[in-house]
């Protein structure tokens, strides 16, 4: 997968609690949130990512801020928006559904 710095990304999964007990005091993402790359690293045959929502710079791991596996996230996806079914309310006696 092909990230990037400033591309908007959502978490898939949310860390588990224990996960949470062994980090103490760190900002996690949580899953179906948006969050905004800030930084990339490579770590032991991963990539991770920082995000700019969350600022972890007070926690410092092997000489550098926690980042998170990209493998927990993905671009998000932005869709053009597709109104012509409300437009089709606005016209009197308008047929908005085919019969199947």
């Amino acid at each position: 997968m092909a990230f990037r710095v400033d591309m908007k990304v959502v978490c898939l999964i949310s860390p588990s609690e224990s996960t949470k007990k062994d980090w103490p005091g760190i900002a996690w993402p949580v899953k179906n949130g948006v969050y905004t790359i800030r930084s990339m690293f490579p770590f032991k045959e991963r990539t991770l990512l920082r995000f700019s929502e969350l600022n972890n710079s007070h926690s410092v791991w092997e000489g550098t801020e926690r980042g998170f596996n990209a493998k927990y996230f993905r671009p998000l996806v932005s869709r053009k928006t597709d109104i012509s079914a409300l437009k089709a309310l606005l016209v009197p006696g308008a047929k908005i559904l085919e019969d199947a």
